[in-house]
């Protein structure tokens, strides 16, 4: 099958793709080793050659090792060129007069930088590639963040439940709530992304367990963000549930008070 892309980094951000696909495909479906790989893609933005060579060992398979080294690139002769994002630990770049984490800046419009540091290694490094830094990390840590949360709370919490059908699930007495973050810049841009869906492929959120979550840094930056999704959702996507991040815990106890 022949893929085309809007832009560079849908391209990158495919990769993923195909290590879900092969995850999914393999019986059984290799769900421990999805989760440790995608763990790894959010926890490690920069890497040495050995650690990522270490990392992708671990996993005992080989097209999985292959493919979580498609997700990076080399950047040690270019290292000059970067400094090291205190929000994310990805790379900044200087552009139009300042240094930038990726295209949108989100870290430096969440937080000041301080004084920025570089990496200081005779190794050789490796970078996520801005698909998989985007679409993957940036979504990952607040995904991380909330099962740390949730699981001082006292909830057991399991991430990329079933190979990734929801980002994390969280058991109750009597059912399990699904939760699913999503991180898209505008409400208009993420409503559409479910409005563009066919009926059968939202299937999976008309379970009353299943909610869609905005992180609560885009509700920090664009106030309003959730309301805004649910009235742009057109009819076939009107039974999506949509929260933000920190209205979880009272929805938690909701369920529990409901069971």
């Amino acid at each position: 099958m022949k893929f085309t892309y809007d832009s560079p980094e849908e391209a990158q951000s495919q990769e993923m793709v195909e290590i879900l696909r092969y995850c999914r495909g393999t019986m059984p479906m290799l769900e421990e080793k999805y989760r440790k790989l995608r763990e790894f893609l959010i926890t490690n933005p920069v890497v040495s050659a050995y650690r990522l060579m270490e990392s992708g060992l671990e996993l005992k398979d080989t097209e999985l090792m292959k493919r979580l080294s498609r997700c990076y690139e080399e950047i040690t002769d270019d290292l000059e060129r970067y400094r090291i994002c205190p929000g994310c630990g990805w790379t900044l770049e200087f552009r139009n007069d300042h240094w930038q984490c990726g295209t949108e800046d989100l870290c430096g419009k969440l937080a000041g930088r301080g004084e920025l540091k570089k990496w200081e290694t005779p190794e050789p490094i490796h970078r996520l590639r801005y698909g998989i830094y985007r679409y993957t990390m940036l979504p990952g840590l607040a995904e991380l963040a909330a099962k740390d949360w949730l699981t001082k709370k006292g909830y057991k919490v399991t991430l990329f439940p079933q190979v990734d059908r929801f980002d994390l699930a969280v058991e109750l007495d009597t059912h399990v709530v699904y939760l699913d973050m999503k991180d898209f810049k505008h409400p208009l841009h993420l409503a559409n992304f479910f409005n563009k869906m066919q009926p059968h492929q939202l299937e999976k959120y008309r379970d009353p367990y299943v909610y869609i979550v905005i992180p609560q840094y885009r509700t920090k930056l664009y106030p309003g963000y959730s309301e805004l999704v649910i009235q742009a959702l057109m009819p076939h996507a009107s039974h999506l549930r949509v929260i933000n991040e920190k209205k979880i815990l009272n929805l938690l106890e909701k369920e529990e008070t409901e069971e």
